[in-house]
């Protein structure tokens, strides 16, 4: 019997002239399956079919594609193959056959896999012109990886799918000695050899393999492979037939060609537990109801990390019990083992998750203590990306065992060479890191009792801690963000503890994920990060409690709460003088006086600034150093000073060099575009901006890219290219507003109004200039205030409204005059002009 092609499902398709890669896109799935659905090899499940239908507007029998009542497929040579078997009977009864299990009729994607493996496999008879062109023979392959990902299922699907392609399937399980004496006693049997009555093992043994070496198309599976040294003796030599292996062993010595089986993508681990548990149909459902189906079925799957194994253990309790995806998530919270333990006595595979994962790893305990500890140091870290130099911090106990090995890179390769052989532990050479599945975590958790995890997450803490050791002294720079996935994994559980002394080892932690955060402009994780920290620090009187200060004062000043600010700015520096902490000292009062700055004491600032500049210079701290400059340059431009405030700059400047900090750098540049902007020199600035934003990107540093867009904002409106000056107004003041920095996103709305301005779009500069001013009042800015007055004032003035705009232009000059900002003189002249009838003849920056 051959299969049925689906001509309609054909002319749909070339109705609408899509290719069949388009048409697949469009679904979600591959060219492949679209080819094989066409030609009738195999059946679209109900998820696809639903798709289908919706995408030609057509029903399943209008597209041919309903199935018969028993559900089937076909292999590409047109012979039929029942799906679902109620025994382990062969699809063709003239296809010799071992196979001890039925087709899973679950089973679900894996479509590549098996294309690939049916090109690796290909039988003999296929080869024939290869072979007399002298090419290679098919090679062993082996399906590797983590127990119950899946290996024996996508070997049991290739048997059953390309059986047809064989005169023989033989199928060895290949445990142990035992099994594999069983295994071959039974195709001795199937073959009706006369050695099958022997009792010499040796002689059935030798008596397959002379088979297989005389015949061809033959298939041998050999599964979960414990053990190359057990099952070497049993491979045939010859190369007349096809030899495939699944085994949860890393390195398999030339055996065979291996692949990792990777887990289910979400989409076939969605599609799985829907077909698992019967609810694979949904065109009965809303189309609401479909879409939180889904959603629930995707969290069931990222819960389980997409293991086959684990995904039909729950797909099984959710059958078995009615409850829902919600329900059965709800119950894994809080009986995660039991549910991960819990397997059927007639399910093909009979251990569960739990069963599978342990027996990996008592074998790893067998061969390597230290292997099997350092899984237990992985288990509480975070299971991707974990860095592997970790691992070599030689003032950390790692426990007797794992010890010897972290000290000696030879060592440590061949305990990790151990870990990998079981598939329990990844390495990923190309960025030095490690990865397990986060199941593996969750079973070895919960086999230590509270004494032991205590003393593993205690180690890990320590680990992380000693990583952490070069970014303690430093406040400002590029920190290592590896590490950050990784503290806050041992942070959720050490948090529970009770101990003072072990919530003193998270000091360090807390100081880390704080400086991250705040590198990534992300203001309100990283003032809660040190706020957290500052309790425990201060509560161990630890070292760092200056800089937590320090750094969350820091914070709340870029969130616009400078009273709050001041205070922990204050304290901080008082602390660090009692400590001699220069570096937290300098820090301080870099920001300390900022925020003088922000509120109008010109005078105070830059008394903290030059007691800032000359420590930094002492300590050549010239990261530092041109912060300060960079300050003092600013204060000079405010007095109109742009000759000085240049040779600052340009000082400053020299010093990020030398310090090769690229922040610095960029921070620099954007000040020497910014003073351009001021002397009319726009494509000077234009320069300067540009170079400072391709290194605020480098180092991803939201506030100054949000703070360098706005500048660009101005110079290409000053160029009269309103378009482009719209486009980075509109990027500055997203970020300003994701980071929420209260001083960028008043500013920038300031500059739209401006922007407006120019536009003739006075209802909405108005408007801006407004937000402008809330803002600056809420954060107590008298300088943004002065300028969003003014921008009333402009346009009010443009609407005629006299008056208005000499009362709202007076009351900015008084506050540019109490500030002593040059921008006053501009304010007088435009006032001057306006008495003149003339105001909007003078030109405003």
């Amino acid at each position: 019997m051959t299969p049925k092609v689906r001509i309609p499902l054909i002319e749909a398709r070339q109705q609408r002239q899509w290719s069949q890669q388009e048409v697949a896109d469009r679904l979600g799935t591959t060219q492949n399956n679209v080819s094989r659905w066409e030609r009738g090899i195999t059946t679209p499940n109900p998820y696809f079919r639903a798709k289908i239908c919706t995408l030609f507007g057509k029903s399943a029998q209008q597209l041919g594609l309903l199935e018969e009542k028993t559900p089937s497929t076909t292999n590409e040579k047109g012979t039929l193959a029942a799906v679902e078997s109620s025994s382990a009977s062969p699809p063709d009864k003239s296809t010799l056959w071992t196979v001890p299990y039925r087709r899973n009729p679950h089973f679900t994607g894996r479509d590549e896999l098996l294309d690939w493996l049916a090109q690796q496999l290909a039988p003999q008879s296929q080869k024939e012109e290869s072979r007399t062109r002298g090419a290679t023979l098919s090679q062993p392959q082996a399906i590797k990886g983590l127990g119950g990902i899946g290996k024996t299922q996508l070997a049991l699907e290739y048997a059953y799918q390309y059986a047809f392609e064989y005169r023989a399937v033989f199928w060895v399980a290949a445990e142990t000695i035992d099994t594999i004496d069983a295994s071959f006693t039974t195709i001795a049997e199937q073959l009706h050899l006369p050695e099958h009555e022997e009792k010499d093992r040796h002689k059935i043994i030798k008596a397959v393999l002379h088979w297989c070496a005389t015949h061809k198309e033959w298939l041998l599976i050999f599964d979960n492979v414990e053990s190359l040294s057990l099952v070497k003796p049993f491979l045939p030599t010859t190369r007349q037939g096809a030899i495939l292996i699944t085994t949860r062993l890393h390195a398999l010595d030339g055996v065979a060609l291996a692949f990792e089986l990777p887990p289910f993508s979400c989409e076939e681990g969605i599609q799985f537990l829907l077909r698992r548990t019967g609810g694979s149909d949904m065109r009965s459902l809303s189309e609401q109801d479909s879409l939180e189906l889904l959603k629930v079925a995707k969290a069931v799957v990222e819960t389980m990390g997409g293991l086959p194994l684990a995904l039909d253990q729950a797909g099984a309790y959710i059958e078995r019990t009615g409850c829902s995806f919600t329900d059965y998530l709800h119950m894994y919270q809080s009986h995660h083992i039991q549910l991960l333990d819990e397997r059927s006595a007639l399910a093909e595979h009979p251990y569960s998750v739990v069963k599978t994962i342990l027996f990996s790893f008592q074998k790893l305990m067998e061969v390597n203590e230290a292997a099997a500890d350092l899984l237990r140091l992985c288990a509480f870290l975070a299971p991707d990306a974990i860095p592997e130099d970790l691992f070599t911090r030689k003032e950390v106990f790692f426990g007797p065992a794992l010890d010897l090995a972290v000290n000696d890179a030879y060592r440590f390769n061949h305990v990790l060479g151990e870990a990998l052989q079981y598939s329990l532990l990844y390495r990923q050479p190309q960025s030095h890191t490690l990865s397990l599945h986060r199941l593996v975590q969750v079973i070895l958790k919960a086999t230590m009792d509270e004494t032991t995890s205590h003393l593993w997450i205690s180690r890990d803490v320590a680990l992380i801690s000693a990583s952490l050791l070069p970014f303690q002294e430093k406040h400002h720079g590029v920190y290592d963000d590896r590490y950050l996935l990784h503290a806050h994994s041992v942070l959720q559980h050490i948090e529970q503890w009770n101990g003072g002394e072990e919530q003193a080892l998270l000091v360090p932690i807390w100081y880390y994920i704080g400086l991250v955060a705040e590198q990534y402009s992300q203001l309100t994780e990283a003032k809660n990060a040190y706020l957290q920290g500052l309790m425990i620090a201060h509560n161990s009187h630890s070292s760092l409690e200056a800089a937590f200060l320090v750094h969350a004062g820091f914070m709340m000043s870029d969130l616009g709460h400078d009273q709050q600010a001041l205070q922990y700015l204050e304290q901080g520096a008082e602390l660090a003088r009692q400590t001699h902490d220069e570096g937290t000292l300098c820090f301080s009062l870099v920001h300390l006086g900022q925020i003088q700055d922000n509120l109008g004491n010109y005078q105070v600032a830059a008394s903290l600034y030059q007691e800032g500049l000359a420590a930094t210079v002492r300590r050549h701290d010239w990261a530092m150093a041109s912060a300060f400059l960079q300050d003092l340059g600013i204060q000079l431009v405010r007095r109109g000073d742009y000759e000085q405030a240049e040779v600052l700059y340009r000082e400053g400047l020299s010093y990020a060099q030398q310090s090769t900090h690229l922040g610095r750098q960029s921070a620099l540049l954007m000040n020497l575009g910014m003073l351009a902007i001021h002397q009319q020199q726009y494509d000077q600035a234009l320069t300067y901006s540009l170079e400072s934003l391709a290194l605020a990107q480098q180092v991803h540093n939201r506030y100054r890219i949000s703070s360098i867009s706005q500048n660009l904002g101005i110079i290409y409106r000053l160029l009269g290219q309103l378009e482009q000056a719209q486009y980075y107004l509109d990027e500055g003041l997203t970020l300003a507003q994701e980071i929420q920095h209260s001083w960028l996103i008043a500013e920038t709305q300031g500059e739209y109004g401006w922007l407006y301005l120019e536009q003739k779009r006075f209802t909405e500069a108005k408007e801006m200039f407004e937000h402008m001013l809330v803002g600056a009042q809420h954060i107590q800015a008298p300088e943004l205030i002065a300028r969003a007055l003014f921008g009333l004032a402009r346009v009010a003035s443009q609407q005629s409204r006299w008056e208005e705009a000499r009362s709202l232009a007076q009351e900015s000059l008084e506050h540019y005059t109490q500030l002593g900002d040059a921008q006053q003189d501009h304010i007088s002249q435009w006032l001057d002009a306006f008495s003149s009838g003339l105001p909007e003849s003078f030109s405003f920056q």
